[in-house]
């Protein structure tokens, strides 16, 4: 569905060949500033989903154990739809033999503090958006209505599907699961209210610093945009990447930056370069992050086999 965003601003005239030459265009001096501040993002989301995992208990002692999870989670979103990380911290929490339904609660967990830090981020833009910029907040809030509104549409579905649901939960290993999820809900509700505040407010900073990423990227192609703008922007982006409707958000992306861009004044191929310059950040990060977690992989079946061939020899003795 996201990629049929990118054919839809083609046939509305948006010249998206236009904005891949402008991104090769992109300063560097602005642009290599941009990416560290990206990648400081990225460890800042990292220590907030630690912490949270840290908090529901998702049962690992060492921090490496913890790392690995994430980076597990951030290289799936390279070439698979959003709620591929949870599915595939899921496949290794099975592999590990910990509950795979207190790691569900866990992304579940973390998706809702990016919601609810989105959410922050486009009231307090609202808040600071001039006359001139009113198309932009329009595009914003249409596109937190339509997603927003989403929910219901898939409880209504959830209530629909009971029979199915209940049937679906008489095989052992969902009622596994289900379990695992409603013992996990239950720590929650005793979980201090202040340490989930303060997990909150941790979890702006990421957000924040991504979009002075995208404050710093937009000034390398010479897009004028204020920082609220961006804000706003930022906000909207992510709450629809949080739905599995994109590659890497790739599409609903690009058609925002696009309505943002043109709502200032801006060529539109500006926008799109823009959200594929955002888009080669995150793909370069997550290639990374698949290769540091290949690498501790094989430094744990090395592991494994030299603790085998260990007690083998121990044995023979």
């Amino acid at each position: 569905m996201g990629l049929l965003v990118l054919v839809g601003l083609a046939f509305f005239g948006v010249d998206i060949v236009g904005g891949l030459k402008l991104m090769l265009d992109a300063q560097p001096e602005y642009l290599i500033p941009a990416f560290s501040v990206f990648c400081a993002a990225l460890l800042a989301r990292m220590v907030v989903w630690i912490i949270l995992a840290r908090v529901l208990n998702l049962g690992y002692r060492r921090l490496r154990s913890y790392v690995r999870l994430f980076l597990i989670g951030w290289s799936a979103g390279l070439g698979l739809p959003q709620g591929a990380s949870t599915m595939g911290r899921a496949a290794v929490l099975a592999a590990d033999k910990r509950s795979v339904g207190r790691g569900v609660v866990v992304d579940a967990a973390d998706r809702l503090l990016q919601a609810a830090s989105y959410a922050v981020l486009l009231l307090a833009s609202a808040a600071y958006l001039s006359t001139e910029s009113t198309k932009t907040l329009r595009t914003a809030g249409i596109s937190a209505a339509i997603i927003v509104g989403a929910i219901p549409l898939m409880l209504a579905a959830a209530w629909l599907l009971r029979p199915l649901l209940r049937r679906i939960r008489s095989y052992r290993w969902i009622h596994t699961f289900v379990e695992d999820v409603i013992t996990t809900l239950k720590e929650v509700r005793h979980t201090r209210p202040s340490v989930l505040a303060g997990i909150l407010a941790l979890a702006m900073v990421p957000s924040l610093l991504i979009v002075t990423s995208l404050f710093l990227t937009s000034r390398s192609l010479d897009i004028g945009l204020s920082y609220p703008v961006l804000m706003a922007a930022f906000a909207v982006v992510g709450m629809t990447t949080l739905l599995p409707i994109s590659i890497n958000g790739l599409g609903p992306r690009e058609g925002i930056l696009v309505a943002a861009v043109a709502g200032s004044g801006f060529n539109s191929e500006a926008g799109v370069a823009l959200g594929l310059l955002w888009f080669l950040m995150q793909a370069v990060t997550r290639l990374a992050a698949s290769a540091s977690w290949l690498m501790s992989s094989h430094e744990e079946e090395d592991r494994t086999v030299t603790v085998t061939s260990e007690r083998a020899e121990t044995g023979s003795r």
